[in-house]
């Protein structure tokens, strides 16, 4: 079975027989007033897109290690990891405690983009360590990582209708997101999760309905590669922009800026929820074209299209990127607050010398540069002086991993809060260092 929409239907060949469905999840979300915007606007139209199956081939594959020491009934892993709750999984996976699995932070990814989840490796490695009462080391090879290991990307088939007036103001939007997610998880649904917190990307549309369905196929299950749901939605979202400007005949870009929400209407709330803090998405927009030398690009396309050659220019606005906590929502309304918190613990020493531990591995996003710099800061030392380290999962406080490139709000945060506290402590009895 490797159709998802024929893997829909009732008498599909089940993937896993013990399953009633090839559907793992289904959920269709209305924000706004949808109906009422389609039925008062003047046109709609409505088209499919097919976001294929990409993969990130790292240069290093993943590597793990794991002992046991009897002596303390430890499992010891240390392991090229970028995955939340990594830890916690393992333990449950394994059957163990959560303070039987210590996991070493202390490690460079390596590279990842969403691929070093190594969860499953993980397992099997901790597992033989334990059965032998001996240190096992696995290094996944090229060809394990390309047909079964964490390398593949969404597979996402998008059909969407957008509601619009003639002057090009789009009202509003339905979109079904079917998800070919293969044999396996993985990661999703929550893939699907991720575009809710940026549903509409940057453009004013007031309403929506998103119905986001995750599939079952024979094929290599998808993992949490680059981007994690939201690239595919605003390739679907910038797809119709460009569909509506041909069917109104009007320029492209100017029909995106129309549609832009303006710099001086945030903080703006879209519709399912999420509040915009800033932006200036036009200003961008006119410095990528003039980046580009777009009107340049236009003549060169012109001339060869005049001369029965085929050539046609994109142009597609990112926008804002729908955090990671979007997935508590999307699998349970009733949460009403994230979990995706991170931390540091300062410590400062007799001797005034301050260090700083973090419950992180690195896949070189220069952890420790931003936390001694933020630490700095409030304690009013300089960087270099300040030492970071990456604890174990048994000594550090709680950490969701460096996904999302999360880290310099999450993990800054919290380090700028607890630099805050050791400041107040120590005020009065160490003096400041210049």
């Amino acid at each position: 079975m490797v159709d998802p929409e024929e893997a829909m239907n009732e008498d599909a060949p089940r993937v896993h027989s013990a399953h009633g469905s090839n559907i793992i999840f289904r959920k269709v979300f209305d924000w706004g007033e949808v109906d009422k915007h389609f039925a008062a606007t003047e046109h709609q139209l409505s088209y499919r897109v097919h976001w294929a199956r990409s993969s990130a081939v790292p240069i290093e594959t993943f590597s793990v290690s794991a002992w046991r020491n009897d002596a303390t009934r430890i499992l010891d892993v240390w392991a090229s990891i970028q995955m939340p709750q990594f830890p916690n999984q393992l333990a449950k996976a394994l059957r163990l405690p959560g303070n039987g699995v210590r996991v070493h932070f202390d490690v460079d990814v390596g590279g990842s983009y969403g691929v070093k989840l190594g969860l499953k490796h993980s397992i099997l490695i901790g597992y033989l360590a334990r059965k032998l009462s001996r240190p096992v080391r696995f290094i996944e090879d090229r060809l394990e990582n390309m047909h079964g290991g964490d390398m593949q990307g969404p597979d996402r088939i998008f059909d969407v209708t957008l509601a619009f007036d003639g002057d090009g103001t789009i009202r509003s939007m339905r979109m079904r997101a079917l998800e070919d997610i293969g044999a396996y998880s993985g990661r999703s649904p929550l893939q699907l999760g991720k575009p809710v917190g940026a549903i509409v990307g940057p453009y004013r549309i007031a309403s929506v309905q998103y119905d986001a369905i995750a599939v079952l196929t024979n094929k290599t299950p998808q993992e949490a590669v680059r981007g994690f749901g939201q690239p595919p939605t605003t390739y679907a979202i910038e797809s119709g922009i460009d569909k509506v400007a041909c069917f109104l005949g009007m320029d492209c870009i100017a029909l995106r800026k129309h549609n832009l929400i303006g710099k001086d209407e945030f903080p703006y709330l879209i519709p399912s929820g999420t509040s915009y803090d800033s932006g200036d998405y036009a200003t961008v927009l006119d410095k990528a074209l003039n980046a580009a030398a777009y009107t340049e690009l236009e003549k060169e396309r012109n001339t060869l299209r005049a001369k029965g050659l085929r050539r046609h220019r994109r142009v597609h606005l990112p926008g804002p990127s729908g955090g990671n906590s979007s997935f508590e929502p999307l699998l349970n309304l009733k949460n009403t607050a994230t979990t995706w918190m991170d931390s540091c613990l300062v410590r400062i020493d007799l001797a005034g010398n301050v260090t700083a531990l973090i419950g992180t591995s690195t896949s070189g996003q220069a952890h420790e540069t931003l936390v001694s710099t933020v630490v700095g800061e409030f304690l009013q030392r300089e960087p270099d002086g300040i030492r970071v380290l990456h604890a174990d999962s048994l000594n550090a406080l709680p950490s969701n991993s460096p996904v999302g490139s999360r880290m310099a709000i999450m993990l800054g945060g919290a380090a700028a809060g607890s630099a805050m506290k050791a400041a107040r402590s120590s005020s009065r009895l160490i003096p400041p260092r210049r």
